[in-house]
């Protein structure tokens, strides 16, 4: 209830609403007080056409529509329910024809074309990956880019850039491009943003529909305001490169995916010497045990940077998902759970204890609505990530940075009606997936693991090979 004359009274439930959510939204419109008046109504029914056709339109974005409604806050019953006859047709923002010519002539002679690839729709990744085979071009994928799980084995696609991107700043030298394209929002990994200020004397094309200009490293040299499927339509009508700068593209290629598989393999030895459980591990077995058209919602903390550092390249077609925003843990479980209700697809959430507590009480929709939901709770009492990073060196604040809770959520499972497993090891783990994904209703799977001695081992499994050398094996 938000009534004009109620405001600024002290009148229970009555708040400023204009503007809440400030630059969050595209569009913020304050209707008038409903009333049950022909006028009022036809006004209402163009007021939320509008707001979908703002939402829909490029860049697509949220709105805020304030509707103040009086007591007893019951809709009228005499409504004339019929359509008002409105349409609205969105439109693409196409590239303009000279920032084509000048990517043009910043590619033509480059041999080393490397396309960094972040979030984005599945229909701007379908297009990035027809672009890079014509190019001979290949792609570093964040894991939220749609290039890892599309299936596609044609598209030369790198997955963990992240880790062998860790070595010293010669061997980044090594491998340095001509000309770098971005498309997508900023990417997950922070050694991949590094790598990229480390590049910056090299072109750096962005290409963002928005302008936003995701560019935290401000590297860029050249921002490029279009939809990004439009942009590569529009260059690959218009590439005609020679086949001796193609086979250079192709070597370059080959050399990073060469590079990329070795890393693969190399913490796929390490990872096989570890006892359970070693929470990037999640993410390989994620890898060869879900089904096509799974979708697979991922947290955030670690989850998100274990899923880039260790998810490979994989056949089957999945769609993933995260709740970004901020990088924060509120919401998830709830933001899962929307997912699977409107795709009613088999979904499998992966996040952390942390995120998990905060958002539990989400599962009440799950359980209500019969949503079916496997949720793989990596449990480690408290949250990982800062024992990844230097506070964990500093014993007289680190305390401060750990969050331990001592809850035992198999309780939860039991309170909204879950079928709840606590894997003892991988094969109790691959046993309740397996089981889950069968299901029509939510299954909650537990991984313990001890939060110290998980840092050690990321250590250790991310290594690059010289300084395993030094430091002995597993």
């Amino acid at each position: 209830m938000d009534l004009l004359n109620l405001r600024e009274q002290g009148s229970n439930q009555t708040i400023r609403q204009t503007h809440l959510f400030s630059a969050h939204v595209k569009w913020m419109y304050e209707l008038p007080t409903a009333e049950d008046s022909p006028i009022l109504i036809r006004h209402a029914r163009v007021a939320a056409t509008r707001a979908v056709a703002v939402a829909m339109a490029s860049p697509a974005g949220p709105v805020h529509l304030n509707y103040p409604l009086r007591e007893p806050l019951l809709p009228p019953r005499d409504v004339d329910t019929k359509r008002v006859p409105l349409s609205f047709y969105t439109g693409v923002l196409h590239p303009a024809p000279r920032a084509i010519e000048r990517v043009l002539g910043q590619i033509a002679l480059a041999g080393r074309i490397l396309i960094v690839s972040g979030p984005q729709p599945t229909t701007d990744a379908l297009a990035v990956e027809k672009l890079a085979v014509k190019l001979g071009a290949v792609i570093l994928a964040d894991p939220l880019s749609g290039h890892r799980t599309s299936g596609n084995p044609e598209v030369p696609v790198l997955a963990h850039a992240d880790v062998w991107l860790r070595a010293d700043d010669a061997s980044r030298d090594e491998i340095k491009p001509d000309v770098i394209l971005r498309f997508g929002r900023a990417v997950t990994s922070k050694t991949v943003g590094q790598a990229l200020l480390s590049w910056q004397e090299k072109p750096q094309i962005l290409v963002d529909e928005n302008m936003l200009w995701s560019d935290p490293q401000e590297g860029a040299t050249d921002v490029i305001q279009a939809n990004p499927a439009s942009f590569c339509e529009a260059l690959n009508s218009a590439i005609g490169d020679t086949a001796e700068v193609r086979d250079a593209r192709l070597a370059y290629a080959d050399q990073l995916i060469r590079l990329d598989r070795a890393c693969q393999e190399r913490m796929r030895e390490r990872m096989e010497q570890l006892e359970p459980f070693f929470e990037g591990q999640i993410f390989p077995e994620l890898a060869r045990l879900l089904p096509d058209d799974t979708n697979l919602y991922i947290g955030n903390s670690m989850p998100i940077r274990d899923m880039d550092s260790f998810f490979p390249i994989t056949a089957t077609r999945l769609r993933v998902f995260a709740n970004r925003g901020a990088s924060g843990i509120d919401g998830v479980v709830s933001s899962a759970i929307g997912a699977a209700a409107y795709l009613r697809e088999k979904t499998v959430l992966v996040i952390g204890d942390l995120s998990f507590f905060h958002d539990q009480n989400g599962l009440l929709a799950a359980s209500l609505y019969h949503i079916p939901l496997v949720i793989v709770l990596v449990q480690n009492d408290g949250g990982g990530i800062f024992s990844m990073l230097s506070q964990a060196t500093q014993q007289d604040v680190f305390p401060y940075f750990e969050t331990p809770h001592g809850r035992d959520f198999q309780h939860t499972a039991a309170l909204y009606g879950a079928h709840y497993t606590r894997a003892r090891d991988w094969d109790d783990f691959r046993l309740a997936l397996r089981d889950g994904l069968t299901r029509n209703d939510l299954t909650l799977i537990q991984i313990d693991t001890d939060r110290a001695e998980n840092a050690r081992l990321h250590h250790k499994v991310l290594a690059p090979p010289e300084r395993e050398r030094e430091e002995g094996s597993l």
